[in-house]
């Protein structure tokens, strides 16, 4: 990986050693004018190397944006990275155990009962980002590459969070009883909640929502340790013996309007076949439209990532909804 590319990512990761932000960045504008010929960043320089800025651009932004996903949703979103037009398809094994019928001897006419599997494809879309620049700003060199990186990839972030819960959020409509629960918060529901979803997967589970559908959620027993645990936490980080994790709310980009709703839980059990699918489609793509074509005179650079969601309803998992 190339030194411009890794610098960006350990800024955005904060994994800057001994380094300090500050020395970071002017690192990352030595490397920026490296690629330009090593020479002062103007017009001339940028129209003969740009290409190469955006091609390492677009690899942070990609590499980034996988990171952050998988920090956030690791336990229970698998990505998969395929090339232009290749997506993929996920094999869905029904986690349905088999009845069993007792016989006489020698007996052998039972109903046959099928090895049922199915397939997901998910179809992935354009997400877009479209930024300017003011001519005369962009030809004193004041673009500053990392700010507008880190900047992408936050925002690509937060869509792709919404996207993630507005599909799991959605499920809720095709899960039957009894993993589907609504109504003000009761302890026996919940319990029952859990116990069916372990029951079905055969896995331990764990609570997931953001702070405030968590703070619904009350033990049957609680200690002095657990209320300070609240009290730090916003939340009781076990329930009844199942660990309780929060979600990061977030804000849709562009608004001060929050992504994930606040009104539910899930219970997601802890196998290896993860319940969401992430497929991020081909790499970014940036698209440039200078200045000179523009009747304002600004610069404009559209980021372009292609994504998709899917849920896989067979995996047994519940929801709580609170009324």
């Amino acid at each position: 990986m190339n030194t411009l590319t890794q610098l960006a990512i350990d800024l955005k990761m904060n994994a800057l050693g001994n380094f300090s932000k500050e020395d970071a960045n002017k690192s990352l504008r030595k490397e920026i004018l490296e690629v330009l010929g090593g020479k002062e960043f103007n017009y001339k320089t940028y129209r003969r190397n740009r290409y190469d800025i955006f091609e390492l651009v677009e690899e942070a932004i990609d590499i980034l944006l996988v990171e952050g996903v998988q920090d956030q949703f690791n336990n229970f979103v698998e990505i998969k990275n395929t090339g232009w037009g290749d997506l993929p398809v996920f094999k869905v094994n029904d986690t349905a155990t088999f009845a069993v019928a007792t016989i006489a001897d020698g007996i052998t006419n039972l109903r046959r009962q099928r090895l049922d599997s199915g397939n997901l494809t998910v179809t992935t879309v354009n997400k877009g980002i479209k930024v300017y620049e003011e001519m005369y700003r962009f030809l004193a060199g004041r673009v500053e590459w990392d700010v507008l990186v880190n900047k992408a990839v936050k925002s690509y972030n937060q869509e792709i969070a919404g996207d993630i819960y507005t599909a799991f959020y959605g499920a809720y409509t095709g899960l039957a009883t009894p993993y589907a629960v609504s109504g003000a918060f009761v302890a026996s529901e919940m319990d029952a909640l859990v116990d069916h979803v372990e029951a079905a997967t055969g896995a331990t589970c764990t609570i997931w929502g953001v702070k405030p559908s968590l703070r619904k959620i009350t033990p049957t027993q609680i200690s002095d340790e657990m209320k300070k645990e609240r009290n730090e936490m916003g939340y009781y980080g076990t329930y009844n013996g199942t660990s309780v994790n929060m979600i990061k709310q977030c804000h849709t980009p562009g608004t001060d309007t929050f992504t994930i709703n606040s009104d539910f839980v899930a219970v997601i059990p802890n196998l290896d076949d993860k319940l969401i699918k992430l497929v991020i489609e081909g790499d970014t793509i940036i698209v440039e439209t200078p200045f000179e074509d523009n009747a304002d005179l600004s610069q404009e650079y559209t980021f372009i990532k292609k994504s998709g969601i899917g849920v896989i309803a067979q995996n047994k998992f519940g929801m709580y909804r609170f009324a």
